[in-house]
């Protein structure tokens, strides 16, 4: 499940740029190199608790380590897991 949550952060943050050749993908910052703008970020939180059934809160917004592909994509397949068993 962990690689079709990497896999649509990954799609949607290159949706305009690919990520440079040699990049480590999972510790992209994809926030701070500006692939994906604060305009955009509320749309592309919706658009992973849509496709994947999580809900991201105000709070959660706030930690950087959801600003890198690798965070986000732990911090999905966590709340995943956690609200399976709620």
């Amino acid at each position: 499940m962990k690689e079709n949550v990497i896999a649509y952060i990954k799609d949607y943050v290159e949706r305009d740029t690919p990520i440079p050749a040699g990049e480590d993908v999972l510790s992209f910052n994809f926030l701070g190199s500006g692939y994906v703008d604060s305009i955009e970020l509320f749309a592309f939180w919706v658009s992973i608790e849509e496709k994947f059934g999580v809900e991201i809160t105000e709070e959660d917004m706030d930690r950087p380590e959801l600003a890198t592909i690798g965070g986000l994509a732990d911090f999905v397949c966590m709340r995943m897991q956690t609200e399976e068993g709620a």
